[in-house]
């Protein structure tokens, strides 16, 4: 068994034994924040030691291996949603980058890597010169087909407003 020093509420340091569902948990514990003393004087290590139950304490195993298990699948939530989140907002972020990209798809079936980043930096990439999406016209009609786009396919029908054309092509 491993064993730590805890700093008490007190100020004073312990020496303790660790379980191994507590070696997990202070590890866990430890990368997330090695040592928050901002919590009145208390280190999170101490503070989630208590969570659990003291070294020696009547708690079981199972009790500790339960709520290792639900401290776990808590944190894997809350990170998945906040990931859900910035994934949410990437789109909307950069709109006009994803609704350029969707008319070089639509205009030409298939791009390269090359021509994706070069529509996205609205440079000349090897086959697509994605220069024309820098211009606030053609973007303003390309948005317009899009709000177009939607309607028709919540209708099953082809849109009203037709492709925007890039003339160069």
């Amino acid at each position: 068994m491993r064993g730590f020093h805890a700093i008490c509420i007190d100020g004073h340091k312990e020496r303790h034994s660790l379980t191994e569902g507590e070696n997990v948990r202070l590890a866990e514990v430890q990368r997330k924040a090695p040592l928050d003393t901002s919590n009145r004087g208390k280190s999170t290590v101490s503070n989630h030691r208590f969570d659990l139950g003291a070294p020696g304490s009547a708690k079981t195993g199972k009790d500790d291996a339960a709520q290792l298990r639900t401290a776990l699948a808590d944190r894997i939530k809350s990170n998945l949603a906040s990931l859900l989140v910035k994934a949410e907002q990437l789109p909307l972020e950069n709109r006009s980058h994803v609704l350029a990209l969707a008319h070089a798809l639509e205009t030409f079936k298939t791009l390269s890597g090359e021509d994706v980043a070069a529509v996205i930096d609205q440079t000349q990439g090897s086959i697509i010169d994605g220069r024309p999406y820098a211009s606030p016209d053609l973007m303003a009609q390309i948005e317009k087909y899009h709000d177009a786009s939607l309607v028709a396919h919540r209708e099953h029908r082809k849109p009203d407003v037709a492709l925007p054309i890039i003339n160069h092509y």
